[in-house]
């Protein structure tokens, strides 16, 4: 199981905010990848410190979240295709 709190997210990224989603550039300007709000939620917890729990439970704070939700199950696969894309740092 991965785990969260060793995941960090890379340092040369740049990220860009509008009302209802973000952008990360590559360092050099041209790989661009989209995120919703709760790709941006995740993405913003990938600092080495947030553990699953914690994301969680910011996440019910944060969001009307269904009772039925797997939470942990989307945090992880979020965090999995972050690491797929090469957004964070290696372990």
């Amino acid at each position: 199981m991965m785990e969260l709190e060793k995941l960090q997210a890379r340092d040369d990224l740049k990220l860009t905010k509008s009302k209802k989603e973000a952008a990360l550039f590559g360092p050099d300007g041209e790989k661009v990848h989209v995120l919703n709000r709760t790709a941006l939620f995740i993405w913003e917890r990938l600092d080495g410190r947030h553990t699953l729990q914690d994301m969680i439970q910011e996440m019910e704070d944060s969001f009307q979240i269904e009772e039925d939700s797997d939470l942990s199950k989307d945090i992880l696969n979020t965090a999995h295709k972050f690491q797929q894309l090469g957004l964070l740092k290696p372990v």
